[in-house]
């Protein structure tokens, strides 16, 4: 059974990306321990949460990059929180992946940075992701636990 490292990563984003690690406040760290745990016991509510984070898609070399989840769905579980992460995985991407990458970009039409005003020109360089989160946690915290896990540069809101 042979696996890309690009594959690898992402099976465990879709699980870990708020890593349960020193920088996370302790209530951060007790609700996603918690959330580990429901998904472990096949519990309703952990899995309406999982199920709501954005997946990888098809399409996803042809540019369909932007994954909203379900917002709804999301705020369906009491103790849970939508936030909208805007992805920059250049870090990610090694250089056996740069045809791919610019596949997924459509090759870049436009460039821009998070610090880049986008109401003007549309952003194409970072990917927005939909993750459902605990309450508990803060989007600064997601942004830290997805540098310090995945060395993938976000800005959550």
């Amino acid at each position: 059974h042979i696996e890309a490292p690009i594959i690898k990563l992402w099976k465990r984003f879709q699980l870990y990306f708020l890593s349960n690690n020193s920088l996370l406040s302790t209530s951060c760290q007790n609700a996603t321990n918690k959330f580990q745990k429901g998904l472990k016991r096949n519990e309703y509510w952990a899995f309406k949460m999982l199920d709501a984070t954005a997946k990888l898609p098809s399409g996803i070399l042809s540019g369909n990059v932007n994954q909203f989840g379900d917002y709804d769905g999301c705020l369906s579980v009491v103790e849970a929180q939508y936030c909208l992460a805007e992805l920059n995985l250049d870090s990610v991407w090694s250089e056996h992946y740069v045809q791919y990458k610019n596949l997924a970009h459509s090759y870049y039409p436009f460039k821009g940075t998070f610090e880049d005003p986008q109401h003007r020109v549309p952003d194409f360089t970072t990917i927005k992701w939909g993750i459902c989160i605990p309450s508990e946690c803060t989007a600064k915290e997601l942004e830290v636990s997805l540098k310090t896990e995945f060395g993938i540069k976000a800005k959550v809101r």
